[in-house]
């Protein structure tokens, strides 16, 4: 491998040896679905909120 092709490797793709997925990442502003707890909702509720997609928490969660 060259110093030029190392440049413009991500340190995860150095260390395992593949290219990392993008795939968990969401569009900004999109529509998500937030689950309301049993406890929050009478029998014929539904069960989840729309919600858009703001951002994403610290602890690899989603801010919605």
């Amino acid at each position: 491998m060259s110093y030029q092709e190392a440049q413009n490797m991500t340190l995860e793709q150095k260390w395992f040896g593949k290219k990392p997925s993008g795939d968990h990442f969401r569009i900004f502003g999109s529509l998500c679905y937030e689950h309301v707890p049993d406890k929050k909702r009478k029998k014929w509720n539904n069960k989840v909120e729309p919600m858009l997609l703001v951002g994403y928490h610290s602890t690899s969660g989603y801010r919605v």
